[in-house]
């Protein structure tokens, strides 16, 4: 769930799957499940194109490192809403450099893009 505060400030909270496309080792199975929430900055233009930036945490539930955190940052998208301003779509279609700090100590960097579509919830 996506939450912007009005202010130019938001949130960002979700469950879900992450599969490990790197290398693995016999009997490895490179699944694990996570949390995570996360807190930005977004603009929007006045055509209603916007951008946001995130920083996140994310705990690890289970599959490989269960329990550790990782906090991520650098996560960049565009995006535009629509007139009525009930949904957006939103990419980093050439994917940002991003840093992560893993709870063990070890940090590294990873270059990730993505998509999201939002759609707004009655309060």
């Amino acid at each position: 769930m996506v939450k912007f505060d009005g202010d130019g400030t938001m949130t960002l909270t979700e469950k879900g799957v992450f599969q490990n496309h790197g290398g693995s080792n016999p009997g490895f199975f490179p699944i694990a499940t996570y949390f995570d929430i996360c807190a930005g900055t977004y603009q929007v233009e006045s055509d209603l194109s916007f951008s946001y930036e995130l920083s996140c945490t994310v705990k690890l539930l289970t599959g490989f490192n269960a329990g550790s955190t990782i906090s991520i940052d650098g996560l960049r998208l565009t995006g535009q809403i629509d007139r009525d301003r009930d949904t957006y779509i939103a990419s980093n279609v050439t994917g940002a450099v991003q840093t992560m700090t893993f709870s063990t100590g070890f940090v590294n960097q990873r270059i990730c893009g993505g998509e999201t579509t939002g759609v707004k919830l009655s309060k």
